[in-house]
This record gives structure tokens, sequence and C-alpha cells, in this order.
């Protein structure tokens, strides 16, 4: 299932503070210290939802299928 849109406002908004690292991936504690943002930002507004399993798999690689749903979904987000 994909998860709900993002919040009205820019889409590029960050909130401040960051909470870290993402919390609802029980992996999420192994996402890198410089990604946290940019992966909260990206988990928050649906672009990214994870594995079947729940999982990030933040040290994993992502299939060509998995990159073009988030660029997708990114394309749907800004209206393009």
């Amino acid at each position: 299932a994909r998860p709900p849109p993002p919040p009205p406002g820019p889409p590029f908004d960050l909130p401040s503070p960051l909470p870290a690292p993402p919390a609802r991936a029980p992996d999420g504690d192994k996402v890198s210290d410089y990604a946290v943002e940019a992966m909260r930002w990206a988990v928050d507004r649906g672009l990214i939802a994870g594995m079947d399993d729940g999982r990030l798999d933040p040290t994993g690689t992502a299939t060509r299928a998995q990159v073009a749903t988030i660029l997708n979904r990114f394309c749907e987000m800004i209206g393009a």
C-alpha cells in the first residue's frame, strides 16, 4: 500500500529538528548519519516506502524498478 500524501506546504520544506533516524523501520538505525535527513524527508513524503517486511535496507542496493518507483513518486509529488 502506498503511504499517504505529504502534508501541505512547499515540497522541499524540511521540518527542523528532524528526528533521527527513520523510526518506522526496524533497521532505521542503520541509515548513515549523512543520509538521515534526506531519508527522513523521502520516507515522510512517501517517496520511499521500504521493503515488504517494513525494512528500509539502507545498506542494500536499489533495483531499477525501485529507483523508477521513487522517481515516479517524486514527479507526481512536484506535478511533473
